[in-house]
């Protein structure tokens, strides 16, 4: 793990449910009932960034809320995407992938 993200894990975790599904007008009890939970409190726990949805779950928000998980997720997302973006460039400047093995 670097640095970054187990700094990142520290805190709570920002993301954007609450913005989104208050946007397409709809309650907590709304969105759990549509991914399939039978009480709002893991969407509020997700909301408050108090616990990050299993990939499942994550999932079923992006469609539920018609939002992609990238942007809903946007902090995590980056902290993970960045430093894959940085080993393909490490890579491809020592010669072990081409851009055509992407």
């Amino acid at each position: 793990m670097t640095k970054r993200w187990r700094a990142f894990h520290r805190k709570p975790l920002n993301n954007q449910l609450r913005r989104y599904r208050k946007k397409r007008h709809l309650s907590q009890r709304q969105v759990a009932e549509l991914i399939g939970h039978r009480q709002a409190g893991h969407v509020s726990a997700w909301e408050a960034g108090k616990r990050l949805p299993n990939l499942q779950s994550a999932l079923k928000l992006s469609a539920a809320i018609n939002c992609p998980i990238e942007v809903l997720f946007a902090p995590l997302f980056r902290a993970i995407r960045d430093p894959v973006i940085l080993r393909r460039k490490t890579l491809e400047s020592e010669g072990q992938i081409t851009q055509s093995t992407l």
